[in-house]
């Protein structure tokens, strides 16, 4: 009876480090996020400034707008944006945000972009 109990005992000692295992490893699949984008022609430049059109930058750059739902164009970094008078001046509020390496993202960043060319 008393190495019934035990086996008993080891068996479900290993079911439950069976079951924290797999919840573990499920949890670090499911951490891991991948996105696979069909494209029709090769990224040609990751230079933000040389390139053309929203295309494949788009799905790899946040930009002052995007693309919503249905195609329609809402805030991406822009968190708002007025236009002056005569339509020459534009002024932009960014959101709070940041580069891949942790660095935040300034007003600074738009104008070199712009200007690079």
């Amino acid at each position: 009876m008393i190495k019934h109990n035990a086996r008993l005992k080891l068996g479900l000692s290993g079911l439950v480090i069976l079951a924290a295992m797999v919840f573990l490893h499920i949890s670090t699949v499911q951490a891991k996020q991948v996105l696979n984008l069909g494209a029709t022609a090769p990224l040609d430049t990751i230079d933000i400034s040389t390139s053309t059109g929203y295309g494949q930058t788009g799905n790899i750059y946040e930009s002052l707008y995007r693309l919503g739902t249905n195609g329609k164009i809402e805030p991406g970094l822009a968190k708002s944006s007025q236009v002056s008078a005569d339509g020459l001046t534009w002024t932009f509020k960014l959101r709070t945000a940041k580069f891949s390496n942790g660095d935040p993202i300034h007003a600074q960043d738009f104008v070199y972009s712009c200007n690079v060319r």
